[in-house]
Order: structure tokens, then C-alpha cells, then sequence
């Protein structure tokens, strides 16, 4: 997957308003995503379980696991703290917007849904994604070659000479 052109990107869709989760769906499946569908918290978590997708969105306000937890979850679930999860939610307040990434999301849209916005922010959040991933396999590919090499580092400091 380069970073430009992502393939075969899988985007998971926690919505439980049936009419937005369609809507979302055609808007990302003509970007040629791949769509997979939950109707709430818990059908969610079994979802991104099963089919590790490459970004999550999820509604804020749901019944039987509401967003906030369910972005908690996956955040504890998932071990490569790169995910983009965003939040789509009807509530613009800020604290609303702080609780979400106070909770792990990544970036929120709120409703009713501009269809541009969400295309660039999913846009944005895939690349920042691969180019997190790409550093930590960059950072971990030179820890071997220094620990192979019995290499160490070091940081200087100029304005304190240290």
C-alpha cells in the first residue's frame, strides 16, 4: 500500500442510524473501499476483531455500547496504536469533541454529514496512518542495525552545550 494511492482499504462503519451507515457506505465505496458495517458498540468491537480494518468510524450516540466506550475498547484491543478512529457525531459542544479524543479518536465529523470533509479527513487520517507506520518501522529497523552493530546515539543540545 503506497502512501498516496491506498488499495483495498477496509473502513469499518459503527453507525446505528441505518439511513447515514448506507449513505457513508456509497460515499466510501466509490472511493473504492472496502465497507464493513456494525450497528452498535459490541457489533463493532466483533467486527474490527474479525476484520482488522484499516480505519474505524464510529457515531458517538448508539445503544447497547455507545461511542466513546466503543473507541476505548478498540484502543485497548489494538496493538498498533496507528488506527485512525473517527468519531461522526451529532453533538458539535467541545466537550463532547475533547471527551472523543480524550478516548482515542483520531478526529470527529459531526452531523449532518459534509460529504467532502469526510472524504479528506479519511483521506488524511489513512496517510497519516501509513507514514506512523513506515517511522516505526524505520525506527525499529535501526535499533537492530545499532544493537547489531553495538552502536549507540547520542543528543547535543547547543544552547546548553550538552
Amino acid at each position: 500500500m503506497s502512501i498516496s494511492e491506498p488499495e483495498n482499504i477496509k473502513i469499518l462503519i459503527i453507525e446505528d442510524d441505518p439511513v447515514t451507515s448506507l449513505a457513508v457506505t456509497k460515499v466510501l465505496e466509490k472511493t473504492g473501499h472496502i465497507v464493513i458495517q456494525a450497528n452498535n458498540g459490541r457489533e463493532g468491537l466483533n467486527a474490527y476483531t474479525e476484520h482488522k480494518p484499516n480505519l474505524v468510524i464510529v457515531d458517538a450516540m448508539m445503544p447497547v455500547m455507545n461511542g466513546y466506550d466503543t473507541i476505548k475498547a478498540i484502543r485497548n484491543l489494538e496493538h498498533r496504536h496507528s488506527l485512525p478512529l473517527i468519531m461522526l457525531t451529532a453533538l458539535d459542544d467541545i466537550d463532547s469533541i475533547n471527551k472523543a479524543f480524550e478516548f482515542g479518536a483520531t478526529d470527529f465529523v459531526t452531523k449532518p454529514i459534509n460529504w467532502s470533509l469526510l472524504t479528506q479527513r479519511i483521506k488524511y487520517a489513512l496517510r497519516s496512518s501509513q507514514i506512523e507506520k513506515q517511522f516505526r518501522k524505520t525506527q525499529s529497523q535501526l535499533i537492530y542495525a545499532q544493537r547489531l552493530a553495538k552502536l549507540g546515539y547520542w543528543e547535543w543540545d547547543a544552547k546548553l552545550d550538552k
